[in-house]
């Protein structure tokens, strides 16, 4: 995928973003508000020095000897013997446990030096514990390292620095955690959107039509383009203009997928799943073909529907079903419209709908108008929801396959194509229809 695909998908769903990111930063708030409790540390240290010595070589000796002893002294001011003695001094203030499990030793690194800090949630409290437990450490060291058979101890450890009053509390203020859990929505956001962006897999414009059916875009039908019937039987639309370039297309590409080489006179108009506006674009597109001088015959073979005679404003009380049958001929059944614009509606509704165009009957009716004009414009049902599509396909010179903007879905443009394809359909290429009118303010156009 194009970085410019990610970054469509990230300005269009900015506003994941913005509340992941509120939310996060809000979340890191409430916690340092409400999760965490504010805990103050006081630090006192131990100086450790090994006893005698007068000479250098013996001094140097002692600094050896004593930055070893500190690491050991420092599991010593955290074990439970110190723990209990300073609990005891405190006057039982904190029990051993609790005193233990909130004390740390550490000895500071290429010194002699035992950092020992206790946290507690009170300022003053810390600072106590902190000096308790370094005075029994010290006591508890003493006794250590004094033999058994008396005399003075091999090494000590002082307090150097009593624990001062801490002043503020440890761990990340409300600043950084804000900042974290902000930051932390921001990631959140990222993926939501991908995943909303990948997800969504709605046709957006002419490369996402290319890339989910491998076919051309004809024409591109913004969405306020509509063909009025009132306009068609006058003769002039200025909304035409988008059909004049299908009408274009269907004539020079469609030479180059009939199965003779030349343009398609039979020309069907499907989509996949319906709601993509097959009936104004039949409209349309046999409109644009007669004003080019063109004998246009109109048949609505959506025989569900009846939107040719709805649009036009034509009664259906004979047309297709009733010339099928035999009630009726194609030059009976045929309404001109205007000058080189007929209309053959769908007429009543049958019960048996699917049998009439899969008929040898229809079959016959489509080589009779072949005959008696120029351009056949077939309005069919969605694919989805008929085989009648499929049928008037086959039949067919060519197929134009229609996509809605933002509503049909890519993998159903897929299908379409490939059950047209599967009955020998010769597809044209794919209108884009509903789309933002050019030069429209406010309409963003997408990128592939």
């Amino acid at each position: 995928m194009a970085i410019r695909e990610y970054v469509r998908i990230f300005v269009k769903y900015w506003w994941v973003l913005i509340l992941c990111v509120v939310l996060g930063g809000g979340g890191g708030l409430a916690y340092h508000q409400f999760g965490t409790t504010p805990k103050y540390a006081a630090t006192a240290q131990l100086f450790v020095t090994a006893v005698g010595g007068t000479s250098v070589g013996e001094s140097y000796q002692n600094s050896l000897f004593s930055q070893d002893r500190v690491n050991s002294y420092a599991a010593i001011a955290t074990s439970d013997q110190v723990a209990r003695r300073a609990s005891e001094a405190l006057g039982g203030a904190i029990s051993a446990d609790d005193l233990r499990s909130e004390t740390t030793a550490v000895a500071v690194t290429k010194t002699v030096i035992l950092a020992i800090t206790v946290t507690d949630e009170a300022p003053r409290r810390a600072q106590s514990y902190a000096n308790a437990v370094a005075q029994e450490t010290s006591t508890v060291v003493q006794e250590l390292e004094t033999s058994q058979r008396g005399g003075s101890s091999a090494a000590n450890a002082v307090v150097l620095d009593d624990a001062d009053l801490p002043s503020s509390s440890t761990g990340m203020s409300w600043i950084l955690l804000t900042i974290a859990g902000a930051a932390l929505g921001l990631f959140i956001g990222l993926l939501i959107a991908l995943g909303l962006g990948l997800s969504d897999r709605r046709v957006r414009n002419g490369p996402g039509v290319k890339s989910a059916s491998g076919l051309h875009v004809l024409s591109e039908i913004p969405e306020d383009e509509a063909v009025t019937g009132a306009a068609v039987a006058a003769g002039t639309n200025a909304n035409l203009e988008p059909y004049r370039l299908l009408r274009t297309n269907v004539r020079f590409i469609g030479a180059g997928v009939s199965r003779t080489g030349e343009a398609p006179r039979v020309i069907s108009v499907t989509g996949p799943t319906g709601g993509e506006g097959r009936t104004s674009v039949a409209i349309g597109l046999a409109a644009a073909l007669a004003d080019s001088g063109h004998d246009v015959l109109l048949i609505d073979a959506d025989l569900a529907g009846d939107g040719v005679a709805a649009a036009l404003s034509i009664t259906s009380d004979h047309g297709l079903t009733t010339t099928i049958v035999g009630e009726n001929d194609l030059t009976t059944g045929v309404r001109r419209v205007r000058r080189d614009f007929s209309v053959l509606v769908a007429g009543p509704k049958p019960p048996n709908a699917a049998e009439l165009i899969a008929s040898d009957r229809f079959d016959k009716l489509l080589a009779d108008a072949r005959s008696r004009f120029d351009y056949v414009i077939i309005d069919t049902p969605a694919i989805a929801s008929s085989s009648d599509a499929t049928v008037c396909a086959a039949l067919s010179d060519g197929v134009v396959l229609l996509a809605r903007r933002n509503r049909t879905n890519r993998t159903a443009l897929r299908s379409a194509a490939e059950s047209l394809n599967a009955v020998g359909g010769r597809i044209i290429g794919v209108v884009l229809t509903h789309g933002a009118a050019a030069g429209a303010p406010g309409r963003p156009t997408d990128e592939a």
